[in-house]
C-alpha cells in the first residue's frame, strides 16, 4: 500500500537542505560563533534580554554568506550607542566573486568610505534598514560591524539579518547617516581641519571655557562631510571676533559631486576687493560669542560639502566654536530672502503698521524729475541736434525727457510665495517698489531635443564635442568622429541612481538612454547609461578611452515662461503670461522674462523678470507715429504730382 501524501511530503522536506538564516548566528545568542574581528569586542549579555554584540573600538565580521549576483538584499539591525562621537558608529559591506570589485558599498559616507548606515551620540535601541544590490558575479557577502577605533564611547548590535527583496536599492543618503563634522569644537587641536595662513588652536578660549579655532587672516576647512542632494541642512556655530574690520570674518561653503558646480554658495554676499562671492555668515568688529546659524540645501547630486571659516587679512582676531552641519525639514534661506529682509529694514519703519507710505515714497523717487540735459560746455558741443519735422521733435523732446528717468531692476520670485513688489536696481542694487506686486503661479520650461555626443574635458569644466550629434531614438545609429554610437533604449524621464537609471515621471527629470560605441574597427569600447545632470541626478557618461566619453548634451532651452498674477493697490489681481521677447506691460512697467533657476532646469520653481520704466516711451511711440503717418502723407503727396506731371 502506499505511504500517504503527507508523509511523501515530509520525507522529501527532510531530504533537502535547509535554507541559511544570514547571517548565522545573528542575534548573538551563540556567543562569537560564525564571528571573527579585531579591537575590543564581545558578546554580553543585554539588560533588556538575550545577547548582544559590544564594541568599543574596532569590528565584528562576518564572511562568506552565500548570496547571487544582481538581487538585492535589505540588510536589518539594532544599533544602541552610549557616548559615542556622531559617525563613529557604522556598518559596511563588501562582496566577493569571479571580477568584482571588492570595495566598500553603500547609499552614505562614514570615515570618508562608502558605509549601510552610521549613527553615534546615546540612544536607546534604535532599528537600520538598508537595501543593497549585489554586483554581477558576485557570490560572498561580507559584513563589518565597527566602532572607530580610539574613538570614546560604546555600541552595541543585535538581530543582525540579511534577505533578498525586491524593494528598491536604499539611494545615496539613505540609511541612517547624517554628516559629520569632526572635532567640531577644536577639542582634538586641529584634527579633521586644514588650512593655510595664520591659524591656530587655543585652549580656554572656547565658548564654555574650552578650545577654540583662533584666526588672525587666512582660513580653515573641513572637507570631506558626507551630505545628500535636495537635502536641506542647519548648519550652525558660534564666532568671537575682536578689532577686525567690519565684513571681514566670514564662512563660505562649497559642494562636491557628479557635475556639480564646486563654486561658493550661500544667502549672504561678502565683498573681497572689487568683486563680491557668495557666503555664508559674514560679521566683523568686535563682538562676544554670538550664535550664526542658516538653513541651505545642497544642490543636486551633492555628496559631499565644504566649510571654510575665513578671516581676511588685516588687524583684529577671529574664534569659531561648536561648527555643526545636521539634516533639516526647515525651509533653506536665500540671497532672496536675505535681500527682502534688508530691504525692508531700509525701506520700512521698525514699527509700520502700514507699508503704503514707504512704498509710496519710493515710487515717487523713481519717478521723479530728469536731471537738465547738457548740450555744450566749454565752448564744445557735446550732442548733435537734429531738428525737422514736428514729428522729430516730439520724438526728440520725448527722448530727452526720459534720459537720466529709465528704471531697469531685476525681480525674482518663487512659486508660492507671497507677492513681490520690491526690485533690485540693475547696476547698483537699490530698492525699487513698483506699484503692485507679482506673484508667480508657475514656471514652464520647454527645450530642444536632446542628443548623445561625444566629448572631451576642455580643461575649464566644460566639453569640447566631435562632430555630429545622435537623436535618441531606440536603434538609431550614426557615425560621431572616430566612433559609432548606437542608442539601446531610451527613458523619456528618468532619475539617477548610483551608476543607472529609472523611470521617473517628476518635473524636471530629463531622458536617459543606453549606448553602445564601437571603434572604426567595429570592436565594442564601451557601453552604459548616458544622462544629462537635471534637478534628479547627475550626469552619466560612458568612457571610450583616453579624456573621450559618450555623454548626453545638456538640452538647450527653446522656451521658458512664467504665469504671473498682478496684484494691484486697488484689490483687483489679473493673470497674465510673460515669454522671451513677449512682455507684459502693467501700469507704465515693462516686465520682460530673462532667466530661471538652470541648476534645477524644468523643475524651476524660481523666475527671474526685468522691470522697465521708462517715462519718454509713450513720447517716442507718438513721434514716431507721426513719422509715419508724415511720410505715407509725403508720399501720397508725390503720387498726386507725379500724376498731375502726367
Amino acid at each position: 500500500m502506499p505511504r500517504p501524501l503527507s508523509a511523501c511530503l515530509l520525507a522529501l522536506a527532510c531530504a533537502l537542505p535547509a535554507a541559511e538564516t544570514l547571517p548565522a548566528n545573528g542575534a548573538f545568542e551563540e556567543g562569537k560563533a560564525r564571528w571573527w574581528g579585531e579591537g575590543g569586542w564581545s558578546v554580553e549579555a543585554d539588560p533588556t534580554g538575550g545577547a548582544a554584540l559590544r564594541i568599543a573600538g574596532g569590528y565584528a565580521c562576518q564572511d562568506k554568506m552565500a548570496v547571487q549576483g544582481g538581487t538585492r538584499y535589505q540588510v536589518r539591525l539594532r544599533i544602541r550607542c552610549e557616548g559615542a562621537e556622531e559617525g563613529s558608529v557604522f556598518v559596511q559591506a563588501s562582496f566577493r566573486g569571479k571580477g568584482v570589485d571588492p570595495g566598500w558599498r553603500g547609499p552614505i559616507e562614514a570615515g570618508g568610505e562608502p558605509a549601510l548606515v552610521a549613527t553615534g551620540g546615546s540612544h536607546a535601541w534604535k532599528e537600520f534598514s538598508v537595501v543593497v544590490e549585489a554586483p554581477a558575479g558576485a557570490d560572498q557577502f561580507l559584513l563589518y560591524l565597527r566602532k572607530a577605533p580610539g574613538s570614546p564611547g560604546t555600541a552595541w548590535y543585535d538581530d543582525v539579518a540579511i534577505a533578498p527583496t525586491e524593494a528598491p536599492a536604499t539611494p545615496a543618503g539613505g540609511g541612517g547617516g547624517r554628516p559629520v563634522v569632526k572635532n567640531p569644537g577644536f577639542e582634538k587641536g586641529k584634527a579633521g581641519w586644514w588650512g593655510e595662513g595664520a591659524w591656530s588652536v587655543e585652549a580656554g578660549q572656547g565658548v564654555d571655557g574650552s578650545a577654540a579655532l583662533k584666526l588672525d587672516k587666512g582660513f580653515a576647512c573641513q572637507d570631506k562631510i558626507a551630505v545628500t542632494g535636495r537635502q536641506a541642512y542647519r548648519i550652525s556655530m558660534r564666532i568671537r571676533s575682536e578689532g577686525c574690520a567690519d565684513a571681514s570674518v566670514y564662512v563660505q561653503t562649497s559642494y562636491r559631486g557628479p557635475a556639480v558646480d564646486a563654486g561658493w554658495r550661500g544667502p549672504a554676499l561678502v565683498k573681497l576687493g572689487g568683486r563680491s562671492e557668495p557666503a555664508l555668515f559674514v560679521t566683523g568688529g568686535s563682538h562676544g560669542w554670538q550664535e550664526f546659524s542658516t538653513v541651505v540645501a545642497a544642490p543636486p547630486g551633492a555628496q559631499q560639502i565644504l566649510v571654510y571659516l575665513r578671516k581676511q587679512d588685516g588687524a583684529g582676531s577671529a574664534w569659531f566654536d561648536q561648527v555643526a552641519v545636521a539634516p533639516s525639514d526647515e525651509k533653506p534661506l536665500t540671497a532672496a530672502d536675505v535681500r527682502r529682509a534688508e530691504l525692508a529694514t531700509e525701506l520700512l519703519p521698525a514699527k509700520a503698521a502700514d507699508p503704503a507710505p514707504a512704498l509710496a515714497a519710493a515710487v515717487a523717487a523713481a519717478q521723479g524729475q530728469a536731471a537738465p540735459l547738457a548740450l555744450a560746455a566749454g565752448g564744445k558741443a557735446l550732442a548733435h541736434l537734429h531738428v525737422a519735422s514736428d514729428a522729430d521733435v516730439v520724438a526728440l523732446g520725448a527722448a530727452a525727457v526720459g534720459l537720466g528717468n529709465t528704471v531697469r531692476a531685476r525681480l525674482w520670485l518663487v512659486e508660492g510665495a507671497p507677492g513681490s513688489a520690491l526690485a533690485h536696481r540693475l547696476g547698483d542694487q537699490a530698492a525699487v517698489a513698483l506699484p503692485f506686486a507679482v506673484r508667480l503661479l508657475d514656471f514652464q520650461l520647454e527645450t530642444w531635443e536632446p542628443t548623445v555626443v561625444i566629448g572631451h574635458p576642455d580643461g575649464a569644466g566644460g566639453w569640447r564635442y566631435e562632430a555630429g550629434r545622435l537623436p535618441l531614438e531606440t536603434g538609431r545609429r550614426e557615425r560621431l568622429g572616430a566612433w559609432t554610437v548606437e542608442v539601446l533604449a531610451v527613458l523619456p524621464q528618468a532619475a539617477v541612481d548610483g551608476a543607472a537609471a529609472r523611470p521617473f515621471t517628476q518635473p524636471g527629470a530629463g531622458p536617459a538612454a543606453t549606448v553602445a560605441v564601437r571603434d572604426a574597427a567595429g570592436a565594442l569600447v564601451g557601453s552604459g547609461w548616458v544622462h544629462a545632470p537635471t534637478a534628479w541626478g547627475g550626469a552619466l557618461t560612458v568612457p571610450l578611452g583616453g579624456d573621450a566619453v559618450a555623454l548626453m548634451a545638456p538640452p538647450k532651452p527653446r522656451l521658458y515662461r512664467s504665469l504671473v498674477a498682478i496684484d494691484h493697490g486697488d484689490g483687483r489681481s489679473e493673470t497674465a503670461t510673460i515669454e522671451v521677447n513677449r512682455p507684459l506691460v502693467v501700469d507704465g512697467w515693462w516686465l520682460y522674462q530673462t532667466g530661471y533657476d538652470q541648476q534645477h532646469g524644468g523643475a524651476s520653481q524660481r523666475s527671474e523678470l526685468e522691470a522697465v520704466h521708462d517715462p519718454a516711451l509713450p513720447g517716442i511711440y507718438a513721434g514716431c507715429a507721426l513719422l509715419f503717418a508724415g511720410l505715407l502723407l509725403w508720399l501720397w503727396r508725390l503720387r498726386r504730382e507725379l500724376e498731375a506731371a502726367r
